[in-house]
């Protein structure tokens, strides 16, 4: 009974840990980490990464390392054929087999190889550079998001404190109402506007669900986690000129922007690609060895043996005929098996050589990829020079934007200031019965509009510098 005592309670600890941590306040730095982290595009190009890795570890190992290759062949001769042993016509099934086992070693092949390593070491750097652009790009595009929940969250205050006047208006006027002092429809365009003021509340919020569902999204992050950010308080502020000129930006983004670094590095990958194509023309000298073996049906070995000796004549006496003999030995031969072991130690051969390959014609093949790599040299110099023209343009109107920002920020500021002291002036009116309702509310709505104006061009305005900031590559921080 303690021990299930026991295990209820840890299990209680556990789901109150759970929801502590699927409710805490996620920092602008913890999403931006969560989302590079999560990034399915970040990710495929860490893959790439590790493809065109492997892809400079193979050349390099093909520098020294020969090509090797083992061959056995197993074949059938039937009918009339040449005995491999005899070179003579026989008329029967033969059953052979042949093994190889060569190699070669490239020594020269017109500097392919070591143009091919280097192609593939600027591949890497293109494919990291490319991978860090995207990660760039992920979080600027939360940090974006982040602020979007936080324009939305303090619209809501806007709207929470815009409903809480005109509710402490509503009651004022009822008690006026109740004694005589206004008519019926003062107190009916309060309510009617307090009514206004709720759903606007209603509004807010649903903006700011959307806004975290935005954010969550950027993040890959479930729409099921409880999800929420710290807030950051960010006043009025009296907005400050840019600190760099749009040159200035330009050139810290050009040497900073991975996207740029990586347009340059393309450039040399389709030179390098135009140097392997022009190896193509040079002699490639290789050094090849081989060793064979085989074995054959129709090989036959023989055992000879001796029986003893015999008499042989080997000539006569001149001028008595008496012949003369000598003893040789006897000798007899038998067939033995001649299997395929013995038959591949006893064929077993070697052969070491030097081969020089001459390209003479090759059906215009290297030409043309000679050509095609000059075009991709110029194709890729284009895209680099447009990848600058885009960022410079994109650098431009992000500071016009930040300029208009400014100037929007501060004519609504002022806006506000004129406003407010109009519904001020509006409100004692209406108080005093001097005014009526419809004037009031109008007041009320116009200095509502301007406040929640306010706050989206204060939100507009950290958009734009944030932007600019990213361009050379400063954090991303709310602080």
């Amino acid at each position: 009974m303690k021990r299930l005592g026991l295990l209820f309670s840890l299990t209680i600890l556990l789901c109150n840990y759970k929801v502590q941590a699927q409710s805490r306040a996620w920092t602008l730095q913890e999403c931006i980490e969560y989302a590079v982290e999560n990034n399915i595009s970040i990710q495929q190009s860490e893959m790439q990464i590790q493809t065109s890795e492997n892809t400079l570890q193979q050349s390099q190992w093909g520098r020294w390392t020969p090509n090797a290759s083992a061959t056995i062949t197993q074949g059938a001769n039937l009918g009339r054929s040449v005995d491999p042993y005899t070179n003579q016509f026989i008329q029967t099934a033969v059953y052979s087999t042949n093994a190889s086992l060569g190699l070669t070693l490239t020594l020269f092949n017109g500097f392919q190889q070591t143009n091919t390593i280097q192609r593939n070491m600027t591949s890497v750097e293109v494919n990291k550079l490319n991978t860090e652009q995207t990660k760039y790009n992920t979080a600027l595009n939360v940090a974006l998001g982040y602020l979007q929940v936080l324009l939305n969250q303090e619209l809501l205050e806007v709207a929470k404190k815009q409903t809480e006047v005109t509710r402490a208006q509503l009651e004022r006027t009822q008690k006026q109402y109740d004694a005589g002092a206004v008519p019926i429809i003062n107190l009916t365009n309060l309510q009617a506007q307090l009514e206004n003021d709720e759903l606007a509340v209603v509004n807010a919020e649903n903006q700011i669900n959307l806004a975290k569902l935005n954010l969550m999204q950027l993040m890959n992050l479930s729409a099921a986690e409880k999800f929420d950010i710290a807030r950051v308080e960010i006043g009025d502020f009296e907005p400050k000129a840019y600190p760099q000129s749009v040159d200035e930006i330009y050139s810290i983004a050009e040497t900073t922007q991975p996207g740029i670094k990586s347009a340059d590095l393309s450039v040399q990958v389709s030179e390098m690609s135009y140097e392997i194509s022009r190896g193509g023309r040079y002699p490639t000298l290789s050094l090849i060895g081989q060793i064979n073996t085989l074995y054959s049906s129709s090989a036959k070995r023989f055992i000879t043996s001796t029986a003893g000796t015999q008499a042989q004549v080997i000539g006569t006496v001149d001028g008595t005929g008496q012949t003369v003999s000598t003893l040789v030995p006897v000798t007899s031969r038998s067939e033995q098996d001649y299997g395929l072991v013995n038959q591949f130690a006893d064929n077993f051969s070697q052969f070491v050589g030097i081969r020089l390959n001459i390209p003479i014609l090759g059906a215009w093949q290297t030409r043309t990829t000679i050509r095609n790599n000059q075009i991709n040299i110029e194709n890729s110099k284009l895209t680099a020079l447009n990848s600058r023209i885009q960022l410079r343009q994109a650098i431009e109107q992000a500071f016009l934007n930040l300029k208009a920002a400014e100037k929007t920020y501060i004519a609504r500021g002022e806006q506000v200031k004129s406003l407010q002291a109009a519904y001020d002036a509006s409100e004692k009116s209406f108080n005093a019965g001097a005014t009526n309702a419809v004037d009031f509310n109008i007041a009320k709505i116009n200095l509502d509009r301007a406040k929640s104006d306010l706050v989206r061009a204060k939100y507009e305005y950290i958009f734009r510098t944030k932007v600019l900031d990213f361009y050379q590559n400063k954090p991303l921080t709310l602080e």
